[in-house]
């Protein structure tokens, strides 16, 4: 039974109930449903059983600690939901820990029949919320809770600092409310996930309310106290960064034994268009879950060394080529996928087929086809659309507006539903560039409008000048009496890169290349919001 509940339970978090109760009700259709288990394991299969040693990160500890009634129901939004699924034994939760986790972001209505399901298979009487986002959020979800009637909220447990309590229910005591630590999610030695800042790209790229600089200001100084313990020197590569670096330096108090590096990711913006990079990139654009919990073809991408851990695990001959590699997992029976999945989650969307009509026509912009020729002599979807416009506007600059109205107004209104408005696709597409100027009608490989390696490249270069578009605050009257200058990132040994609004792992390997390459003795360490390939940029 306690595996029949960790698959349901992957599932309730997956919002496949139907998949859900035909395993616990017929188990005769089992066989059946071997491809879609294949999903579940791959989303909720851990494989990351070590955090980094030389992070000082008590991720989530204080949660996890807390003993729970027997028959706890845990509901939790996506970003936690990422991060417990990540960053601990699925298996150790469920159902040691607590009878199912759930998704809290659906509707009410979803809600209350799941829960007119769980009566009938548990026994429980309480239920506790883990969330990332302002309690506001999921007020109808609360009180559809409520309104069952048959247990109540024991706790809630939330990464929002301050958050506005008054609005909940006043059946809620106050004091059921905890605050936990923001979420770091330690992917590699030298990369870790911040999902609770989910909404910063929107915010970069202004098709949102702007985040509140000194709200976020807070965040990252939680950050700061758990990944070191000596105060950081702030410097920032865009508008958004010098902001938020602006508010941090005011804060900070001591001399500074680290630096922290804030990069708006709008500026260097070519992987949130490329069909090109690694092959982890393209398996995180189909389940970033399943990409971020296969540790060991992480460990084999950033190394370069992933067709020859495929070939192995395929029993190939070492470094064979992808196509002969897929075409011997396309070969495997169903079963034979299934076990390979198990271990190595991602490995079934790196063999999904690729939309190669896009991949050819941005292969064809970068050596100097004509873009209008492109684009009106193809029959594309409004998406593939607006992503070709996006890609050549990282080539050199277009007149966004103009293609895009084209684009949208040619389109069926059918085709639009779950897309972005066009001011807001414009706002997105024209506020983005790729960091380097390229000239019109030559030549280029993808390599090239990957600007982010080349912008850190000084970092491992001790001949190499700082870029004069990373800046820091200007030293007090006081502080440059005392200081013969201001201090740049050269000064220190140990930097913390900020990239907001998603890194790449073909950048994540081009940066390991150059610490490897290096007689430097710069020690960096890389977070992001999220792997940015896999954000769907167009959607509402």
């Amino acid at each position: 039974m306690d595996r029949l509940i960790f698959y349901e339970s992957g599932k309730v978090l997956s919002n496949f109930l139907e998949v859900r109760f035909t395993i616990i009700y017929g188990k005769n259709h089992m066989e059946n449903r071997i491809s879609e288990l294949m999903e579940v394991v791959n989303v909720f299969r851990i494989l990351l059983s070590k955090l980094f040693d030389h992070l000082c990160i008590q991720l989530l500890m204080d949660f996890l600690q807390e003993k729970f009634p027997p028959g706890t129901i845990l509901f939790v939004d996506k970003t936690c939901a990422a991060t417990l699924s990540i960053t601990h034994q699925f298996e150790n939760l469920v159902p040691k820990k607590f009878a199912s986790i759930c998704d809290i972001d659906q509707e009410p209505i979803s809600i209350q029949k799941l829960l007119e399901r769980f009566i009938s298979l548990f026994e429980f009487e309480h239920i506790i919320l883990m969330l990332s986002t302002p309690i506001s959020s999921y007020l109808p979800q609360i009180q559809q809770i409520l309104d069952f009637g048959e247990y109540d909220i024991i706790n809630i447990f939330t990464t929002v600092k301050d958050d506005d309590f008054s609005v909940l229910p006043k059946s809620i005591k106050q004091n059921i409310i905890k605050e936990i630590p923001s979420l770091i999610i330690p992917i590699t030695n030298n990369f870790s996930l911040l999902p609770t800042l989910p909404s910063i790209l929107p915010s970069l790229l202004n098709i949102s309310p702007p985040l509140d600089i000194s709200e976020l200001s807070i965040i990252f100084s939680d950050i700061f106290r758990q990944i070191t313990k000596v105060p950081i020197k702030s410097f920032g590569y865009g508008q958004f960064s010098e902001k938020l670096m602006e508010v941090l330096e005011s804060n900070q108090k001591g001399e500074p034994g680290a630096a922290a590096l804030f990069i708006d990711r709008n500026l260097v913006a070519s992987p949130l268009f490329t069909n090109d990079g690694s092959l982890l990139d393209k398996s995180s654009k189909l389940n970033l879950f399943a990409t971020l919990q296969d540790k060991e073809l992480i460990k084999s991408e950033l190394s370069g060394n992933l067709l020859n851990k495929i070939s192995e695990i395929l029993k190939m001959k070492p470094n064979s080529s992808f196509n002969a590699l897929k075409k011997q997992f396309n070969s495997l029976s169903i079963k034979e996928k299934f076990e390979i999945s198990k271990k190595y989650p991602s490995i079934s969307f790196i063999f999904t087929d690729d939309d190669l009509q896009i991949t050819n026509m941005q292969k064809s912009l970068l050596n100097g086809a004509d873009f209008v020729d492109i684009i009106e002599g193809s029959v594309l979807s409004i998406e593939q659309t607006v992503k070709l416009i996006g890609f050549q506007n990282m080539i050199y600059p277009i007149n966004v507006q103009n293609f895009l109205q084209k684009a949208m107004h040619q389109t069926n209104t059918n085709e639009l539903d779950g897309l972005r408005d066009e001011n807001e696709l414009n706002n997105i597409l024209s506020g983005c560039s790729s960091g380097v100027d390229l000239e019109p009608e030559n030549s280029y490989s993808f390599s090239e409008i990957h600007y982010l390696p080349k912008l850190l490249s000084f970092l491992f270069d001790k001949n190499a000048t700082i870029d004069n578009e990373i800046v820091t605050s200007s030293p007090s009257l006081l502080g440059s009496f005392f200081k013969s200058s201001n201090s740049t990132l050269k000064d220190f040994n140990k930097i913390y890169i900020f990239v907001l609004g998603g890194i790449s792992f073909f950048e994540l390997a081009e940066l390991e290349k150059m610490k490897k390459s290096s007689n430097t003795n710069i020690d960096f360490h890389i977070c992001s919001d999220t792997i940015c390939s896999s954000i769907n940029l167009f959607k509402k």
